[in-house]
């Protein structure tokens, strides 16, 4: 028996596999030449400890799992990127004078000796899947050009004082590292274009007692980047809020500010927010790309009829239309598309925004300023002596916004906003919640829109997801005829996608037109569930799942995302 069957042999006694499963592994090993480890990986069929917990018993080596593991900065510098290269290893942990190191392959003794004899130190074997040493790899040569910056010289010089020092305006049209330039200065402008380049939305620098880490928000998903050391976490925190045009002494109240920068020919507007915590100032830097926010709505994700149903309810002079949904969902992001659709120079536009996002050439917005008395109610009866066509209001966040929006589509104007519900005809019971009565919900609302942003499958890395039974999926949702129509398809994690088997990600939406029959159903007092019904039946609506569903056998995104976001 080789040693493939040994570890299939483990799983199989331990009730994890059947005999059916084994020969469906053994045969694509017997194509692919993979090993039977990583096959398992793929398919799903064992969780990934439990190959781990059987490798070890196979080998007689102890595992580790990666995916858990906070591996230290310093851990990182005790073997080199060419090394771990090389032999495929992942030093995680040191103890004494031994380094604790992870390698996809055991067998062979003598790179165990030639790593000892070229860095010096014992080294102790730790098993763990080839697929996690090669994205383990990648991260560290990804984040090769900050490693730089942890040693010890650049930053001999930078005490707390480097707070008050003033540091030329941050310039980002070039990149490239000088050695005039400031350690702290190029470390952020690199963690910014990182950010660009793997289209980060947010940055988070967080301040803890003996480090201070760095993630960033990928396709709706917060990544560790890297730990810094603890004394770096000031002069960097005062950079932020120096270029931010913040108050740097005030260290004990939250602040927001700004930043416009250039970086790699795209115009980037960075929102910048701190936040006092128990070891020093929290940063969070939102970016806002200039190109992104330029959208025609069939990039958005919608099917034909969602452009149908838009296309329609936006060609109307008057009416209400509203995009619910939860935080950094694209709610902003489709307001932005439907004005850029409708800015015409015969029409005159108006948006009140908090903050504004993105200046539109051709439109006229207005920044909400509480402490000056521009707050969202002031703004939208000015508007109404402006003579717009038509009004865009940010947010309805409460009843008098909600009057105010409404009076704009009242009186004869074309209004645009947004709502936090869960889904479409959640609209009508959150203007319930607001104490809006139902005659002026079914005198204003032209059209409601739901919707969220889930992540694509890597182009790169994408292939047949075999894992699923039938029986899964028709209790997900799909029926046997469809079952035969499709394959659904799964990122196995490459480089590009930073091993997560996502790149990017789409919207999948939900509207509810107000028409004739589900107004008089709404004066008639029915019940939300019974306006849903009326909703499927007469306008054929169909749900955020519904459309999920649609991306699934389109082979854009995966069933554990659609259950993770919805």
């Amino acid at each position: 028996m080789t040693n493939y069957n040994k570890l299939l042999k483990i799983l199989k006694n331990k009730g994890l596999l059947t005999d059916t499963q084994i020969k469906e592994i053994l045969d694509i090993q017997n194509k692919c030449g993979k090993k039977v480890g990583s096959i398992l990986d793929s398919l799903g069929y064992v969780p990934k400890e439990e190959i781990l917990k059987a490798l070890s018993e196979q080998t007689g080596v102890p595992y580790v799992n990666l995916n858990k593991v906070n591996i230290k900065p310093e851990i990182n510098t005790l073997i080199s990127d060419e090394i771990c290269e090389k032999y495929k290893i992942v030093p995680f942990d040191m103890v004494g004078n031994t380094i604790k190191v992870a390698c996809g392959n055991v067998a062979d003794l003598t790179i165990k000796n030639e790593i000892e004899f070229i860095v010096g130190k014992k080294i102790e074997f730790y098993i763990e899947l080839e697929k996690y040493i090669d994205q383990a790899i990648q991260n560290r040569i990804g984040k090769k050009e900050l490693q730089k910056y942890l040693r010890q010289d650049y930053f001999k010089d930078i005490q707390e004082e480097s707070e008050e020092r003033k540091i030329p305006v941050l310039d980002l049209t070039t990149i490239n590292v000088t050695k005039d330039e400031a350690p702290i200065i190029n470390l952020l402008n690199n963690l910014l274009d990182i950010a660009i380049r793997d289209n980060a939305t947010d940055i988070h620098i967080e301040p803890y007692k003996d480090h201070c880490r760095i993630r960033m928000r990928i396709d709706g998903i917060l990544q560790e980047i890297i730990n810094l050391p603890a004394k770096i976490k000031s002069p960097l925190i005062s950079r932020c809020k120096l270029i931010a045009r913040m108050d740097i002494a005030n260290k004990l109240m939250p602040q927001d500010g700004k930043i416009f920068i250039t970086i790699k020919n795209k115009l980037v507007d960075v929102r910048v927010s701190t936040l006092p915590t128990l070891y020093g100032e929290k940063v969070a830097l939102r970016l806002l790309v200039k190109e992104k926010y330029l959208l025609d709505m069939e990039k958005l994700g919608m099917n034909e009829d969602h452009l149908k149903i838009i296309d329609s309810s936006i060609n109307k002079s008057t009416g209400l239309i509203v995009v619910t949904g939860a935080t950094s969902m694209g709610k902003s992001t489709t307001l932005y598309a439907i004005l850029n659709k409708l800015n015409e120079n015969h029409k005159h536009v108006l948006t009140v925004e908090d903050p504004i996002e993105y200046d539109i050439l051709g439109i006229n917005q207005s920044q909400i300023n509480e402490a000056t008395g521009m707050t969202y109610n002031r703004i939208i009866r000015t508007f109404l002596r402006q003579d717009p066509d038509i009004i865009m209001v940010g947010e309805i966040r409460d009843r008098e916004t909600a009057l105010g929006t409404m009076q704009c589509s009242l009186t004869g104007h074309l209004t645009l906003s947004t709502l936090h519900t869960n889904n479409a005809i959640g609209t009508i019971d959150r203007f319930f919640n607001m104490g809006i009565e139902r005659f002026l919900i079914t005198s204003t609302m032209e059209l409601a829109i739901a919707q969220r942003l889930i992540r694509t499958i890597c182009p790169n890395c994408k292939t047949e997801n075999n894992e699923y039974t039938e029986e899964f999926l028709i209790n997900f949702g799909f029926n046997k005829d469809e079952l035969n129509s499709f394959i659904p398809m799964k990122g196995r994690g490459c480089e590009k996608c930073n091993g997560t088997g996502f790149k990017g990600r789409t919207g999948i939406f939900e509207m509810v037109r107000f028409d004739k029959e589900l107004k008089k159903a709404l004066l008639q007092n029915k019940i939300i569930e019974e306006l849903e019904e009326i909703a499927r039946k007469e306008q054929g609506m169909k749900t955020l799942k519904d459309h999920a569903m649609e991306k699934i056998k389109q082979g854009k995104t995966t069933v554990e995302e659609v259950l993770r976001i919805l």
